[in-house]
């Protein structure tokens, strides 16, 4: 409970230091993509559902706390940003899920939820696994036309960056597809994998922390910074 307090404290306390923080550079900025149901929804005042699929780093396990993943920071910043709508951000995260057994039960999801938005990270389980990359790449295909089949936007999301594991897992055909698929059905890709990179080479964020509850406010600080830039990204495709 000390440390959920102290997390939601400094979270709260450092948003200006947290967005100087989490700057990218130009080419690394969150590109542009139209998210025509986000905006209709928007526009209308109606409820804004989001859904965030992914692993553990979406699940917000290094911090410690649900509270402290991205999609749950995701949730403050688009309730800020568009405060005549309600906003709710659903994190249907499971950890070591591939590609293809997560496109298996997004139908269930969509159907449930019914989301304007589905922010998709994905690649990481599929590259620790070996999964062929052509297959991985038909799967992401098959994911993207089906939220677009139940009328939902979506933003693809690359995996973590991590000098360990990238030393030990070849994880560029991976990227190489999820760029291949962002181009191919004309929907956003948020670098993330890029983007740590970048703060961790300059010193931004220090992603090698490993001692206890530092670790995990890390981690928590990383995830609002990536909960930053969505937001950034959205709002610019809402404008």
């Amino acid at each position: 409970m000390r440390y959920l307090l102290s997390l939601l404290l400094l979270l709260a306390s450092t948003a200006a230091f947290a967005s100087d923080q989490c700057a990218v550079p130009a080419e690394l900025a969150p590109e542009f993509r139209p998210l025509p149901r986000v905006q209709a929804t928007i526009a209308q005042r109606q409820k804004l559902t989001v859904i965030a699929l992914g692993g553990a780093s979406t699940g917000g396990a290094a911090a410690g706390t649900p509270d402290a993943a991205y999609p749950a920071r995701l949730q403050v910043l688009l309730g800020q940003r568009f405060p005549d709508a309600p906003v709710e951000v659903i994190n249907a995260s499971r950890p070591r899920e591939t590609t293809r057994l997560l496109v298996e039960r997004l139908q269930g999801l969509l159907i449930a939820h019914r989301p304007q938005l589905v922010i998709w990270e994905t690649g990481t389980a599929d590259a620790v696994r070996r999964v062929d990359p052509g297959e991985f790449g038909q799967y992401l295909q098959a994911g993207v036309d089906f939220a677009r089949s139940r009328s939902a936007d979506i933003i693809l999301m690359d995996f973590q960056y991590g000098r360990g594991a990238s030393a030990l897992i070849d994880f560029e055909p991976y990227l190489e597809r999820l760029d291949w698929a962002s181009t191919m059905k004309e929907v956003a890709l948020f670098r993330r994998h890029d983007m740590m990179r970048f703060w961790s080479d300059s010193g931004l964020l220090d992603l090698t922390e490993r001692q206890g509850d530092r670790q995990r406010m890390m981690a928590a600080v990383l995830y609002d910074c990536i909960a930053r830039r969505l937001d950034e990204m959205i709002g610019r495709a809402v404008k």
